[in-house]
């Protein structure tokens, strides 16, 4: 197995925070390394449905839920130590407005991602270089499906 690649920093350079003015937002969680700080976010995916986002600030949650065969809706929660909400000033508007952008963004291309997807001539699909976690889910999927067909 080949070394992984370390994380990248995910904010600019004297930024420190996720909203529209990337001004400091609120306390961090204790006992963060230097570089856990500066990388900004760790994922993690709790299939099939739940992405969790940890901030140096906060942890964002978001998941899909089944509301029709052909519908879905997306959630996506913060969590904030108490003395960020105690805080003056603490406007959890201002922090989720951004998240809500992005979060849209990323809607809108999976959604291009998916054109064409339900149409009776569609075979096969390529994944991205990026898209090593849709590859973990499907090899997962597959390795579940083993010997029950």
């Amino acid at each position: 197995m080949g070394s992984a690649t370390p994380p990248q920093p995910a904010l600019q350079a004297g930024a420190r925070a996720r909203h529209m003015d990337s001004q400091p937002c609120w306390p961090r969680f204790d006992g963060l390394k230097a570089d856990e700080q500066r990388i900004g976010y760790r994922f993690a995916t709790l299939w099939p449905a739940v992405d969790v986002v940890a901030h140096p600030d906060c942890i964002r949650a978001v998941r899909i839920a089944r509301t029709w065969p052909e519908r879905r809706r997306l959630i996506a929660e913060w969590y904030f130590l108490p003395q960020t909400l105690a805080q003056p000033g603490f406007d959890d508007a201002k922090f989720a407005g951004f998240a809500t952008v992005v979060i849209r963004q990323d809607a809108g291309a999976s959604e291009m991602d998916q054109r064409g997807i339900g149409s009776p001539a569609f075979r096969a699909a390529r994944l991205m270089p990026e898209d090593d976690e849709i590859k973990r889910f499907q090899d997962w999927i597959c390795a579940e499906m083993e010997g029950t067909l």
